[in-house]
C-alpha cells in the first residue's frame, strides 16, 4: 500500500475524534441550558415575564366583605411578624365566592393548620398566572368542626392542573358563624411576597381605595407607624 494512503486512513479517525468530542459537549451545554431555563424555580425561568394586571378576588367586590387588613401590617399575630398578604373577611349571613383574578394553571392545593387561630385548617390554592408569579389564596373558614372542613373541601371547585380563566369562582369561602372566617390573598414574584394591589387593574385597585377608606386602613403598608400598619 502506498506510504501516503496509508498515512491518510491512520489520520482520518484522530480527526474525527476531536469533532465527536464537541459535538457531544455541545449537547450537554445545551441540554442543561434548555434544563435551566424550563425548570419552574431556575432564575431563568422566573425571569421572563410580567404580571398581568389582576382582578379583584372576591364575588360581590366589597359588598360581602366586613373588615379588611392589608399586606405588611406589623405584629401580625405576633411581635415581628408581618402580614404577607391582604385580608377580607366576610359577611356571617353569605358564602362568598372566590375569583381567579387572572388566566392561569392550578399548581397546587394544600391543607395546612392555623398556628394563630389553634391549628384549624387552612385550604391553600396555587395558581401560576405568569412565569415567576403564583397567586396564592388561602382559605380560612374558621371551621371548627370535621363536618365544617368537610363542606369548605367540597366547595373549592379546582384540581391541580386544571387551566383557569380570570372571572373564574375557583372556590366558595364557608361562613362558619365563627369569626373573622376569610380570604387571605397572596401574590408572590420569584417565590417572594409582594403587595397584590400593585399590580391589579385600576377597577379592583379602585375596591382596595374603598375598602381603605371605609376602614381606615393601609392597604400597602411601607411604615409600620402608619395609620392601619400596626395590629
Amino acid at each position: 500500500m502506498n506510504k501516503s494512503k496509508l498515512t491518510k486512513y491512520r489520520l482520518t479517525p484522530m480527526k474525527q475524534g476531536p469533532k465527536i468530542f464537541i459535538t457531544f459537549i455541545s449537547i450537554i451545554i445545551i441540554g442543561i441550558a434548555g434544563f435551566i431555563f424550563l425548570y419552574p424555580k431556575s432564575p431563568l425561568y422566573l425571569l421572563t415575564e410580567e404580571c398581568p394586571p389582576i382582578e379583584f378576588p372576591m364575588e360581590g367586590d366589597a359588598l360581602n366583605l366586613t373588615d379588611f387588613n392589608g399586606f405588611n401590617i406589623s405584629n401580625w399575630g405576633e411581635p415581628g411578624v408581618y402580614h404577607n398578604g391582604i385580608d377580607f373577611p366576610i359577611n356571617p349571613n353569605n358564602w362568598t365566592g372566590i375569583l381567579a383574578v387572572a388566566d392561569g394553571t392550578v399548581t397546587k392545593i394544600e391543607e395546612s393548620g392555623n398556628t394563630y387561630a389553634g391549628g384549624k385548617i387552612m385550604f391553600n390554592v396555587y395558581v401560576t398566572i405568569a412565569r415567576g408569579w403564583t397567586v396564592k389564596y388561602v382559605i380560612e373558614p374558621m371551621a371548627t368542626t370535621e363536618h365544617e372542613n368537610q363542606l369548605q373541601r367540597d366547595n373549592i371547585y379546582v384540581i391541580k392542573g386544571q387551566e383557569i380563566t380570570k372571572g373564574d369562582r375557583i372556590a366558595r369561602l364557608l361562613c362558619t358563624g365563627e369569626e373573622y372566617s376569610h380570604l387571605h390573598f397572596m401574590l408572590e414574584m420569584k417565590n417572594t411576597v409582594v403587595c397584590p394591589y400593585l399590580y391589579s387593574s385600576p377597577a379592583a385597585k379602585a375596591i382596595y381605595e374603598y375598602l381603605s377608606t371605609t376602614y381606615n386602613k393601609t392597604i400597602c403598608c411601607t411604615c409600620p407607624d402608619a395609620d392601619g400598619c400596626t395590629q
